[in-house]
């Protein structure tokens, strides 16, 4: 949500806290960014000739990355909206 919609967040609150973390925080920016480091672990490997990191280490950081970074960046993103909300009622 870029720019504040009342209505849509008002409708997003409903679905849950706990919902709003894993789609919008681990689905959309947890899973973007673990692909985007893992793409780069693989790029960097390439350009450096270092042989590449076994399938389970990109696997678990994957994994850590999109949990991790997941649930900081849901949690953050309910956290300003909830603020722009109350700011908007008062």
């Amino acid at each position: 949500m870029k720019t504040f919609d009342r209505q849509k967040w008002t409708e997003i609150r409903l679905q849950g806290h706990s919902r709003f973390i894993i789609t919008h925080g681990m689905l959309n920016w947890g899973i973007s960014m673990g692909l985007f480091s893992t793409l780069g672990s693989f790029v960097y490997d390439f350009v450096t000739n270092v042989p590449p990191p076994s399938k389970w280490n990109l696997v678990g950081s994957f994994l850590i990355i999109t949990l991790i970074f997941g649930y900081g960046m849901g949690e953050t993103l309910w956290r300003h909206n909830e603020r722009a909300h109350k700011c908007e009622h008062q």
